[in-house]
């Protein structure tokens, strides 16, 4: 690879703390590669969001680099104490060990739990209350005591309430590990959820926090902007403007978006001839509609299916879990005798 004036810095990095600003289709991952390889001396971790994205990665990557999850991170000291007990945490099973049936009470109690698995801090608190609950709960005191009982049961390995994988990663967290790597690769950081900012953050490897904050797509999940924290705390700064997945016709819609959202920075599109159109041709016999919400996905597919077109749903329609939202209706109405899964009947009998 021949870097772009803009990649070129990037790769001959010497620095401790870089922030990467790259937005989409500049090649952030090819810059990244080529600075391994051109580093082939230190030992890198490519810290990546899922392994989807680590798979990718490893196949890139020289072999100077390790590319994990950070949660492959946390197995082996932690993860592998519950793996006879990981899954997710049930209704039932918090209600059965809380020794209620305040449904609420219970869902509340979760919900600062899993704010807390997500955050940098040592124990749950009120900030938690404030995430979790959005500012919301009768009594955040009560709340924040049962998440911890909740907490207690899950990291214990003898007791048998399902441990779920954030809680050996937030272990991991808290036991400030060092991590035997020189140089630290950071990707999709501004989507990154502060405990495995603060785990990157707390090492003392070179660090390369790489994104774009106009990509963050799971805020409603606790995740953080960690580019512009890094920059707060001093990192140097580059950037990847050039993208090459399209041409400068697309770049010009996106550089009219991003101006309403305050960016001065445009965006140059050097990929192939494109075209922008302000509406579908009558003739388009197949389109994609984008939803943010599963619950937007369920309408448009039911608004499409009412006007008689074939709805293809992208990861198969299994992976929404209809049935189940089917069945959490029917006992909320009352018709339980259109209940398919009978484990749930049987729970909250």
């Amino acid at each position: 690879m021949r870097p772009t004036a803009e990649q070129l810095p990037i790769v001959q990095y010497k620095g401790h703390h870089l922030v990467m600003k790259a937005y989409a289709g500049c090649g952030k991952t090819s810059t990244l590669v080529a600075y391994a390889e051109q580093h082939r001396h230190l030992r890198m971790l490519y810290l990546a969001y899922n392994r989807a994205i680590r798979d990718e990665g490893a196949a890139q990557f020289p072999n100077n680099v390790a590319c994990k999850t950070s949660h492959q991170l946390a197995w082996p000291a932690f993860g592998r104490l519950y793996q006879h007990k990981l899954g997710n945490i049930r209704l039932t099973d918090a209600a059965g060990l809380l020794e209620t049936r305040d449904w609420g009470c219970v869902r509340d109690a979760l919900a600062v739990l899993n704010a807390y698995l997500a955050s940098a801090d040592e124990s749950i608190g009120w900030l938690h209350a404030l995430t979790g609950l959005g500012g919301e709960s009768a009594d955040a005191d009560q709340t924040i005591d049962l998440a911890q009982r909740l907490r207690e049961a899950m990291i214990d390995p003898q007791h048998r309430f399902p441990c779920q994988h954030d809680a050996y990663l937030k272990l991991f967290q808290l036991s400030r590990p060092t991590l035997p790597y020189d140089v630290i690769l950071f990707d999709e950081a501004q989507d990154s959820n502060p405990v495995t900012a603060a785990l990157v953050a707390g090492q003392s490897a070179r660090k390369m926090f790489v994104g774009d904050k106009w990509q963050q797509i799971y805020r409603w999940r606790g995740a953080e902007n960690a580019l512009d924290r890094q920059v707060e705390a001093g990192a140097d700064v580059l950037y990847l403007t050039h993208s090459f997945r399209f041409g400068p016709l697309i770049a010009g819609v996106a550089n009219s978006i991003l101006a309403q959202q305050g960016e001065t920075r445009p965006l140059v599109g050097f990929g192939p001839r494109d075209q922008v159109s302000r509406r579908l041709p009558l003739e388009c016999e197949r389109y994609i509609v984008l939803n943010r919400t599963v619950v937007g996905v369920i309408m448009t597919a039911i608004a499409e299916v009412s006007h008689s077109k074939a709805v293809y749903w992208n990861g198969g329609i299994d992976a929404y879990q209809l049935s189940d939202l089917e069945d959490v209706h029917y006992l909320r109405t009352g018709q339980v005798e259109r209940i398919r899964n009978q484990r749930l009947l049987a729970q909250f009998k």
